[in-house]
């Protein structure tokens, strides 16, 4: 199973593909969830102890194109770390060209998982 991070703007939706929600994947120790974490656009209290992602939820995050930026960068680093890179190629999230384009537009964009 897993969830896959889907990112919308006005006119444009981009898949990332699954991470969260793996057994295998310790997302709670995750740079990306960590970057969560601290910016407070989720709660410690939202981690069940083993899968940080459960059924139930699903949260919706604004980010501003900076922190976006940081995200996914953190993100795509997590994906490498893991070995969930799409053909397992390091850096294939960053590297895609409709990531690359959707980084450099700066509008705020919006984090769900489903």
């Amino acid at each position: 199973m897993g969830y896959r991070l889907e990112i919308s703007k006005m006119k444009h939706v981009y898949c990332a593909g699954k991470f969260y929600g793996y057994e295998s994947v310790d997302a709670y120790n995750s740079k990306s969830v960590k970057w969560l974490l601290d910016k407070k656009f989720i709660e410690d209290e939202d981690y069940d102890g083993e899968v940080y992602w459960g059924y139930s939820f699903n949260p919706q995050i604004v980010l501003n194109a900076k922190q976006f930026e940081e995200y996914i960068k953190l993100y795509n680093e997590d994906l490498n770390e893991f070995g969930c890179q799409a053909g397992n190629i390091k850096d294939a999230l960053i590297n895609d060209e409709k990531m690359k384009s959707l980084i450099a537009d700066r509008c705020d964009k919006v984090l769900e998982w489903y």
